[in-house]
């Protein structure tokens, strides 16, 4: 697992290649898997209207999702655990006595997008995963043009910030970018007729 710092605003952001660990053959399973999801399985689709892609529930990483136990998932998993707790460990002055907090729980969850679901509904939805402790994007598979379709953040530093004061983070496939949960972002715009994979993760601790 290779990792990159990515300094925003007062925020660090890193960047966790995990292309040594997850196997082209790891996403194809994933990838087969979530069409699978999105053809056949409308109950694991959030069907709100806020929702502008094709988005699930947070089942990826549940024990009861039927797909759980497959090893593709599971190792997906393992590098975002792994991924929060190198983040914790390395970025100074993250939060007081971080030693005293133990993960307790992810989270996980996918959104396809193409050039036309963003010509169904062009607007980026800025939030955040409050009150998740760490949050991750993991891009599954990006095609085309790596330089845009990325995760625009927003400088946290004030009101008015959003749409005013953004840095977009550019995709590599098969990394995550972790980022505090409060930190409002939005997914970055699909510029193809091909489908855009990503997944979105969150990790809650508890304190002892």
């Amino acid at each position: 697992m290779r990792t990159q710092t990515i300094e925003t605003f007062p925020t660090i952001l890193k960047r966790y290649d995990v292309s040594d660990i997850i196997t082209e053959q790891d996403v194809e399973g994933m990838i087969a898997d979530i069409n699978d999801i999105h053809e056949n399985h409308q109950e694991w689709m959030q069907l709100d209207d806020l929702t502008v892609r094709h988005q699930c529930t947070p089942i990826l990483f549940n024990r009861d999702y039927p797909y759980a136990d497959k090893a593709h998932w599971q190792r997906l998993a393992q590098t975002f655990v792994d991924a929060c707790y190198e983040y914790t460990m390395s970025v100074p002055d993250r939060l007081k006595n971080d030693h005293n907090l133990d993960l307790a729980s992810i989270r996980a969850w996918f959104y396809k997008s193409n050039r036309d679901s963003w010509k169904l509904n062009p607007n980026r939805v800025y939030h955040n995963h409050s009150p998740s402790y760490l949050s991750g994007v993991f891009y599954l598979h990006v095609p085309g043009d790596l330089s845009q379709g990325g995760t625009e953040f927003c400088d946290p530093r004030g009101p008015g910030a959003r749409g005013t004061r953004n840095i977009e983070v550019n995709p590599v496939n098969l990394a995550w970018v972790i980022f505090p949960g409060w930190m409002d972002h939005a997914a970055g715009r699909a510029d193809s007729d091909q489908w855009r994979y990503t997944i979105a993760a969150d990790s809650y601790v508890r304190v002892f």
